[in-house]
């Protein structure tokens, strides 16, 4: 694998708050595993890594903190998470359909409560 900015990009728009993200689809076994192990520095201010389906995540090996966004079946935030330390382990909540992986300083416009809404991609 490449790495994970080499994974399909979904774009993603609050619709409460109109932040846009290029969120990184690891739906594959592999990539779920990798995540963002192994990288220097986390995703930058608009990216984040997306786990289809969601279960536990965890930073052991992790270079640097994370914040991390349980989704619901409809992309609604249901947990937020902030600043999640290197050597973690993190239980996804019962109703979690993804997870989004960002950068510790992560909006915080992007709340329990907010919705997520996917974007067409034009060629």
């Amino acid at each position: 694998m490449r790495g994970w900015r080499a994974l399909p990009v979904w774009p993603l728009t609050c619709s409460q708050s109109g932040i846009a993200i290029h969120a990184f689809a690891a739906q594959s076994l592999v990539a779920r595993l990798r995540g963002l192990l192994g990288t220097q520095q986390p995703p930058g201010p608009s990216e984040a890594l997306l786990l289809m389906p969601a279960s536990s995540i965890h930073t052991v090996g992790m270079r640097y903190p994370i914040t991390v966004l349980y989704l619901d079946a409809g992309f609604r935030v249901i947990r937020r998470h902030d600043a999640v330390a290197p050597g973690r382990w993190l239980r996804a909540p019962r109703r979690a359909h993804a997870c989004l992986e960002m950068a510790a300083d992560a909006p915080l416009a992007l709340s329990p409560g907010s919705v997520l809404k996917r974007q067409e991609v034009l060629d």
